[in-house]
């Protein structure tokens, strides 16, 4: 299984990863996510389904964007394509892709666009606030973004999406079969306008300050309360 998680921030975007790619027979690690930087944008993304597949999307799509000034609704056109001709070569072979776009307007506005893709629809589709690809269930990643992006009174800002991602991607690597792997992150702020690795370092870091026992913990202690009152109210 893979895990890709994309972010829109007030500032910025970060976009998020596992590493570790199985067949079914071997098991390795690699970067999922891929960058194509121009000296006026950059795009990042990551797909899921099969690895090879992946990767001959991966290969179409950079060599499409060669020739590409920053105009979002051509690029987002040119995702499409490739998506089209995946999809005829490997019509059984369906992938998920998550994209963060950033660029400036002709006013010179820092923008980003986050995206989600599918080789089944060929649709290219924008993302509001966050949104996730893998090859299983991410039924606990939806359910931990929904009750902690919603909990922020404003769009999240990169710093905060930093941690958001790290612990989001390490509770998919605890308890979905098939994540792990060191998280890999690149992310994006108004600041600077380029894509920027997440050192390990940081990684790690962030990962002991949001542990998942905590979480474990925090949930075990909201259902001894609801136990304790519920046996009040018998």
């Amino acid at each position: 299984m893979t895990f890709i998680l994309g972010i829109r921030c007030a500032n910025g975007l970060v976009m998020a990863a596992d590493s570790l790619e199985g067949d079914g027979v071997t098991r390795r690690l690699v970067n999922k996510l891929v960058l194509k930087v121009r000296p006026e944008w950059g795009i990042c993304w990551g797909g899921a389904g099969h690895a090879r597949v992946v990767d001959k999307l991966s290969d179409k799509f950079q060599l499409s964007l060669d020739a590409q000034h920053f105009d979002r609704n051509k690029i987002e056109a040119v995702m499409e394509v490739c998506l089209r001709s995946v999809k005829k070569k490997y019509p059984e072979e369906a992938i998920e892709i998550v994209a963060g776009l950033f660029g400036r307007s002709k006013k010179n506005k820092p923008e980003s666009y986050l995206y989600k893709a599918d080789s089944r629809s060929c649709c290219t589709s924008l993302e509001k606030h966050y949104c996730s690809a893998g090859t299983g269930d991410n039924s606990l990643a939806n359910f931990i973004l929904s009750n902690t992006y919603s909990r922020f009174p404003r769009f999240v800002t990169v710093s905060e999406a930093l941690s958001l991602g790290v612990f989001v991607t390490s509770a998919m690597k605890e308890y979905a079969d098939g994540v792990g792997g060191p998280t890999r992150v690149f992310y994006v702020d108004y600041a600077m306008m380029q894509w920027v690795p997440l050192v390990s370092p940081r990684v790690a870091e962030i990962e002991k300050i949001f542990t998942l026992q905590e979480l474990e913990e925090s949930v075990s202690s909201f259902w001894r309360k609801g136990q304790s009152t519920t046996q009040c109210n018998r």
